[in-house]
């Protein structure tokens, strides 16, 4: 099993569809691996999301992250 650390840029990626998110989406699918993430992380990346898309669309981008295999 491997372990990861997941950081704001990963998630970022993930969320946006930047580059590197289909890397960051195969690895948190991927059942040999670990996601983990901060929940200091999760505020910062939460916050910048509010100020970019506004509430509603922040609050959802959170939720479908969170209902990944992320820990």
């Amino acid at each position: 099993m491997t372990i990861d650390v997941l950081d704001a840029c990963a998630l970022f990626a993930l969320l946006k569809n930047e580059s590197g998110g289909s890397l960051i989406e195969a690895r948190i699918n991927d059942p040999e691996v670990v996601c983990y993430v901060h929940s200091i992380t999760l505020c910062e990346v939460y916050y910048q999301l509010i100020r970019e898309t506004g509430i509603p669309l922040a609050d959802q981008m959170m939720t479908d992250l969170l209902s990944t295999r992320i820990i």
